[in-house]
């Protein structure tokens, strides 16, 4: 299961895990398969933090996102002893967010090469590819 999947089906079963979500801005500008339907998942939660899986789902219905998200409310997760819920989504958050950062990186990299970026995207760059090296902030 992709990381976006994961952190979409474990947000469908536990809603409330949006709540404590924290950094998850880029994955609406997100290339990542699924990011932007997470995006609008976590906005909607955070938005209406008493929705349900129900109510999530209700929110989708009679679109191609809702009968992928009603799929994913119907997964069972691996036990909750092998990593709580909570766990597993900040890690596929992790990881999600480190995909998008390696493809902006990329993208960067190859208009960088037509020598077409901007004092903010040469900023970015810079910072994208220290952090891919394990250079500080």
């Amino acid at each position: 299961m992709t990381p976006a999947r994961l952190a979409l089906a474990l947000l469908v079963r536990e809603p409330g895990l949006a709540a404590g979500l924290e950094d998850w801005d880029y994955l609406a500008a997100s290339p990542v398969p699924g990011a932007r339907l997470l995006a609008q998942v976590i906005e909607t939660l955070r938005a209406s933090p008493h929705l349900t899986t129900a109510g999530l789902l209700e929110r989708w219905r009679d679109s191609d996102e809702g009968r992928f998200l009603l799929k994913l409310a119907q997964w069972q997760p691996p036990d909750a002893e092998d990593a709580p819920p909570a766990r597993m989504l900040s890690d596929a958050l992790t990881r999600l967010r480190h995909l998008h950062d390696e493809q902006r990186a990329s993208e960067l990299l190859e208009k960088a090469s037509a020598a077409d970026l901007s004092a903010a995207e040469k900023e970015e760059l810079k910072r994208l590819l220290s952090a891919r090296h394990g250079v500080g902030p």
